[in-house]
């Protein structure tokens, strides 16, 4: 199940577009400094080739940004939670994870405190911290989305102050679910 995080399809085609028209705009410059300044063996000056750098980095962020908007996401399958960004992937199993606990994220705009974001969050076996948001500045999961994410925590066998932790984060999104419109 696709979780409700990450960029709408409308975000998605306007970055696409976006792309290949910065990619577009950027080239034409590099274009005409080529044909300007090819001397008469062919040999590129000192100009065309600092150009040149800077449209390779200009069009390696546009692919970065491209890649962050068009993979980003979060899923969930079954009791595994993966985390997609540009060049990487992160999954955590909520059923097998020792400790799961919510934080938060307030998000700052213009030198002003603004949303507080929901976080879900534990640690990958190899001890990182893994957490994402249960919201958007704009919307929230739906409450289908919570309650499977209550059932995955649930599914694990946990024991003493682990085992209460883990049912009351699960209570608590269950909880969510109900008050949540869809």
């Amino acid at each position: 199940m696709k979780l409700s995080l990450g960029s709408t399809t409308a975000a998605k085609a306007v970055v696409v577009i976006f792309t290949l028209f910065a990619m577009c705009c950027t080239a034409t410059p590099l274009i005409a400094l080529t044909a300007q300044n090819t001397g008469t063996g062919g040999e590129l000056t000192v100009a065309v080739i600092a150009v040149g750098a800077v449209y390779l980095l200009v069009v390696a962020g546009l692919i970065w940004l491209a890649l962050s908007v068009l993979r980003g996401g979060v899923r969930l399958d079954g009791t595994v939670v993966t985390m997609q960004r540009a060049f990487t992937s992160t999954s955590v199993d909520l059923a097998t994870v020792p400790t799961v606990w919510f934080d938060e994220h307030q998000v700052r705009r213009e030198g002003r405190t603004g949303a507080v974001l929901p976080l879900l969050c534990t640690r990958r076996p190899d001890g990182k911290l893994f957490r994402f948001a249960l919201a958007t500045q704009r919307s929230r999961l739906p409450p289908d989305e919570l309650a499977a994410l209550a059932a995955a925590i649930e599914r694990g066998h946990r024991t003493g102050a682990e085992a209460q932790q883990a049912t009351a984060v699960a209570e608590q999104l269950r909880t969510w679910s109900y008050r949540l419109p869809g």
